[in-house]
């Protein structure tokens, strides 16, 4: 039974929470955890409540891994969700997988900017929704930005028309307050802060923007001098460690809705002072136990030994490695690919026949987020000479690739093994002077392991844009369930 909290009759209570991944607790407070979250939000809650999602939740986790996110509706449903847009990690396991929750949970998803060929929403999402609360009409949208959107690498990009979200939210608005007479809207958002604040100045017939994608909780200002008013954009944190309580209060009212209502903002730590619910606890501790025997699953077949020993994998160019490398490119759609050895930890060699998941896991317990960055040719030279620094000691730092090659000479000083004449990126002759789109591992980009020369290099995807890796193989698996010598 959900207990309300007392509200003044002429006020209105959103809760608003965004990108959300891990349903365990965390060691530190705010420790959220999902069972938490859903407790806190039902004490927070109101007669009078909107409860709204900016999109993230299906990945990047590890019960995600096996459950392709589907641990995500019960908990959304238990957050008496109202409605949602979707993010980019919500098509981790592509378009259908995401249909499949939108059917399952209890509340529409929006997609306003972005349709099909033919003109139709995608994977089962709305255009807009209406919402009466409090006897007031709100109108909601729902746009992301094209920045991830175009390099989805789950999404055939040929079937889909994106439209820019700023020319879309102003005729959704006006659409909303003056043909369905709505009497406030609200855009929900997965965008960088600067899309967000370009979205609040060109349209300032949205009231409210609540954002997600910078895990962040903020509030901004953005004031409409020629027309005297205001738009508030919102983020709420991440991972069900925090969320914002927002409350409109009428004031004037001899003006419409919007006009006359006041805004007050207040970000809610999930503390352990927070009790948890336990039935959305039970229910997620059976899909823990049930990761035991999805451990079993044959996500493909190798046709030859994959090399995953340390005494090769660390010295020399190894298949597993060169497999890695180039899913790690493909699903970044990247250049070239370098990953350092010291991910790989099986140190086993994978004899031809069926590959669990437990294998994969195997391989990598802490596969760590993908990263895809502009370098110059000098850094690409600089970071396979740091590569080959140390060998031919079994160190991580040497490197797998993928659309790279080179040589280099063992009996030279570290720093200057390699004659940057014998490397080319695709087949065609190094340039050090020219960019390239590089991907490699935010360990790596942190400057770890010696690779110093990656730390100031432009970001062109970080590791929220990015698949998780365990999904980036395990997808690729799906459409190349073999392996031989051409994969």
């Amino acid at each position: 039974m959900i207990m309300f909290s007392s509200t003044k009759s002429d006020e209105i209570t959103i809760l608003h929470f965004n990108d959300v991944y891990n349903v365990d607790e965390h060691n530190v407070e705010p420790i959220g955890g999902a069972a938490r979250f859903v407790s806190a939000l039902q004490s927070t809650r109101t007669q009078s409540t909107l409860t709204l999602f900016s999109g993230d939740c299906l990945g990047p986790s590890l019960l995600s891994t096996f459950t392709k996110g589907s641990q995500m509706v019960p908990v959304l449903n238990s957050c008496q969700v109202d409605c949602a847009v979707v993010g980019n990690h919500d098509f981790d396991y592509g378009i259908d997988a995401l249909s499949r929750i939108i059917q399952q949970t209890h509340f529409p998803w929006l997609l306003s900017n972005v349709t099909s060929l033919t003109g139709n929403t995608i994977a089962g999402t709305k255009i807009y929704h209406i919402i009466e609360v409090h006897g007031k009409k709100f109108g909601i949208i729902g746009l992301v930005e094209n920045e991830w959107f175009s390099i989805l690498s789950t999404v055939n990009q040929n079937i889909i028309i994106y439209k820019d979200f700023a020319l879309v939210g102003q005729k959704l608005a006006a659409y909303l307050k003056y043909k369905k007479n709505v009497d406030y809207v609200i855009a929900l958002t997965h965008m960088r802060n600067p899309n967000d604040i370009r979205l609040a100045k060109k349209v300032p017939e949205i009231d409210l923007i609540l954002g997600g994608h910078d895990h962040i909780c903020q509030s901004i200002k953005v004031d409409h001098k020629r027309i005297n008013s205001s738009t508030f954009i919102i983020k709420s944190g991440t991972d069900f460690k925090n969320f914002s309580k927002i409350s409109l209060q009428l004031t004037d009212k001899t003006k419409p809705f919007a006009a006359r209502t006041r805004l007050t903002h207040e970000i809610i730590d999930v503390t352990s002072n927070f009790t948890v619910d336990s039935q959305l606890k039970g229910q997620l501790d059976t899909y823990k136990l049930n990761i035991d025997s999805t451990m079993d699953k044959i996500i493909g077949i190798t046709k030859v030994y994959l090399d995953g020993r340390f005494i090769s994998i660390r010295r020399k160019e190894t298949n597993l490695g060169n497999l890695i490398a180039d899913i790690m490119r493909a699903s970044t759609r990247s250049d070239c690919a370098i990953i350092h050895s010291g991910t790989f930890r099986s140190d086993q060699l994978y004899e031809p026949g069926p590959i669990s998941l437990k294998d994969l896991i195997n391989v990598f317990p802490t596969p760590g987020t993908m990263v895809q960055l502009l370098v110059s040719g000098l850094v690409i030279w600089k970071s396979l000479e740091n590569g080959v620094s140390l060998w031919p000691r079994l160190e991580g730092r040497f490197p797998q690739i993928s659309q790279i090659h080179f040589s280099f000479d063992p009996n030279r000083e570290p720093g200057n093994r390699i004659d940057p004449e014998t490397i080319k990126i695709a087949g065609k002759q190094l340039n050090l002077e020219a960019k390239y789109r590089l991907s490699t591992k935010l360990f790596l980009y942190k400057g770890n392991d010696g690779y110093s020369c990656l730390k100031n290099c432009p970001l062109l995807m970080s590791q929220d844009d990015c698949p998780e890796m365990i999904t980036a193989i395990e997808n690729y698996f799906q459409f190349a369930f073999d392996i031989d010598d051409t994969n």
